[in-house]
C-alpha cells in the first residue's frame, strides 16, 4: 500500500510537469517534459477536464413508473407470416405453429409483449417471443389474431385476423 501512495506522488507531480518544445535534425517538432537545448517551455492554459452528468439512481417503484410513462410507443406493425389466410393446415396431432412478425423490435424498456388469440380467445400468457405452438387443437376453421401489449394489459397494436383450416384424419366408427 505504501508504494501506490509514492505511484500516485509521482503521477500527480508528472501531471504538473513543464513541456518543452523544440525541432530535431529533420525539422519536426519534438514535444518533451524534458529541458533540451534550444527548447522552449510550452505554457498550457489550462488541462481538459469532463464532468458526467449527475443521475440520481433509485429502486422506488414511483420513479420507475414515472420513467416509463417518458418512453415513447413505437409505432409496431405486427402480422401473422404463418399459417397464411385462408391455408389449410394438415396434423393429426392438432399441431399448428404461428409465426409472427413485429416491427420494430419489442420495447424491453417498456416490457411491451404479444399475446395471441385463437377465435377470439386469448392464449396463455404474453410472450417476447414471436413464435407460438398450439397443439390439441380441434378441426375445422380458426381465426388467429397476434396483438402487441405493453407491461399493464394495454393493447398497443393488432395484426389482420387470419383464418387457417385445421384437417385432422378421423376414423370412420
Amino acid at each position: 500500500m505504501k508504494y501506490g501512495y509514492i505511484l500516485l506522488f509521482f503521477t500527480v507531480m508528472s501531471a504538473q510537469a513543464e513541456v518543452y518544445r523544440w525541432f530535431d535534425e529533420n525539422n519536426r517538432v519534438v514535444f518533451s517534459d524534458r529541458n533540451q537545448l534550444g527548447a522552449e517551455e510550452v505554457i498550457i492554459e489550462s488541462l481538459s477536464s469532463y464532468t458526467p452528468v449527475s443521475r440520481s439512481l433509485t429502486n422506488s417503484s414511483d420513479s420507475d413508473e414515472e420513467n416509463s410513462n417518458t418512453f415513447v410507443v413505437p409505432n409496431y406493425q405486427v402480422e401473422i407470416m404463418s399459417p397464411q389466410d385462408d391455408e389449410a393446415v394438415r396434423s393429426n396431432a392438432g399441431i399448428v405453429n404461428i409465426n409472427a412478425k413485429v416491427e420494430p423490435t419489442l420495447s424491453a424498456d417498456r416490457n411491451d409483449q404479444i399475446i395471441l388469440k385463437l377465435d377470439g380467445r386469448i392464449l396463455g400468457q404474453p410472450s417476447s417471443s414471436q413464435n407460438f405452438t398450439l397443439t390439441d387443437i380441434d378441426r375445422g376453421t380458426h381465426t388467429l389474431q397476434v396483438a402487441v401489449v405493453d407491461k399493464s394489459g394495454n393493447l398497443l397494436k393488432t395484426s389482420t385476423p387470419v383464418s387457417f383450416h385445421l384437417q385432422r384424419h378421423s376414423v370412420a366408427p
